[in-house]
């Protein structure tokens, strides 16, 4: 009999983590042009894990008559737990989106802002429904949303946002020209409802925002990796991200490099380093 030999984890893990990292990039590149975008993403101790960014072309929705529109689902999540299985939740998760989104459909443009909602129950049930042994452990903090991107003559290209957030601790619109010096947090909607988990709160109870960024607007989301980063001497970076946002640069590449660098700084000090998978999100309009 064959001598048994042990699974190299380690060379699976290196190959998955390449996928994903290509995946996102591939999506990165057909969105820019379209939208102005840049995110980073460490995972824990460079093991594949819960943490990942989605940019998903909507093809499927007509175009607007006068002026040209491009589509896209956007997604920041956030799977509990770090390591191989929370990855796995982070896969099936993206998986179902991604189909969720690439079959909407739709004649009236005026129907758009709902079909986040659409896609949210959709997800829902096709996970509870096929991943029940697995999902009924997960949960997940995520925003997710659908872009409507006016690009091409005038007025100057802006985008269009209809976003859900659930339980993602910091998202954010930091606005531009003329505007600068002001962040708007988007963490409850106007009925001052509090969103939990994703699988664990009906997309209708979910807060729910509605934004339109114009040139040098960008929307900031980042993961509890980032806000629960600590110091030498146990301060959260939750404390400060909002500062360091208003202050940084007004590109989305600059402004995910600013942040990241102060992060950093913040956890130099601290043994631990970044404890926790760790993600960041910018968009906005693109840039001329």
């Amino acid at each position: 009999m064959a001598a048994f030999k042990p699974i190299a984890y380690e060379g699976h893990f290196e190959a998955v983590r390449s996928d994903a990292t290509h995946r996102l990039k591939v999506q990165m590149d057909a969105a820019r042009g379209h939208l102005d975008l840049a995110h980073y993403l460490k995972h824990f101790e460079n093991v594949p894990g819960g943490d990942f960014i989605g940019v998903y072309p909507i093809a499927t929705l007509p175009l607007g008559s006068r002026q040209k529109r491009s589509y896209y689902g956007l997604v920041h999540a956030d799977v509990v737990g770090k390591g191989l299985l929370s990855f796995v939740r982070a896969t099936l998760l993206d998986a179902h989106l991604r189909h969720e989104f690439a079959s909407l459909k739709t004649k009236n443009l005026a129907q758009i802002p709902k079909l986040i909602i659409t896609v949210a129950r959709n997800t829902q049930s096709s996970m509870e429904l096929n991943h029940q042994g697995l999902d009924r452990m997960n949960a997940a903090a995520l925003w997710m949303g659908i872009a409507e991107v006016s690009h091409g003559g005038r007025p100057a290209p802006q985008v269009r946002l209809d976003l859900l957030n659930f339980g993602m601790p910091y998202l954010a619109v930091r606005r531009g020209p003329g505007r600068e010096g002001k962040t708007e947090l988007l963490r409850e909607d106007d009925r001052g409802i509090k969103g939990g988990t994703f699988l664990l709160t009906a997309p209708e109870d979910a807060p729910h925002f509605q934004l339109t960024l114009k040139p040098g607007d960008l929307l900031v989301g980042a993961g509890d990796g980032v806000t629960e980063a600590r110091s030498g001497n146990l301060d959260f970076f939750g404390e400060k991200i909002d500062d360091e946002v208003r202050r940084g640069p007004n590109t989305s590449r600059a402004l995910v490099a600013h942040v990241v660098r102060r992060l950093r700084t913040h956890v130099s000090d601290n043994a631990s380093g970044l404890a926790d998978d760790a993600s960041l999100f910018v968009l906005g309009p693109p840039t001329a």
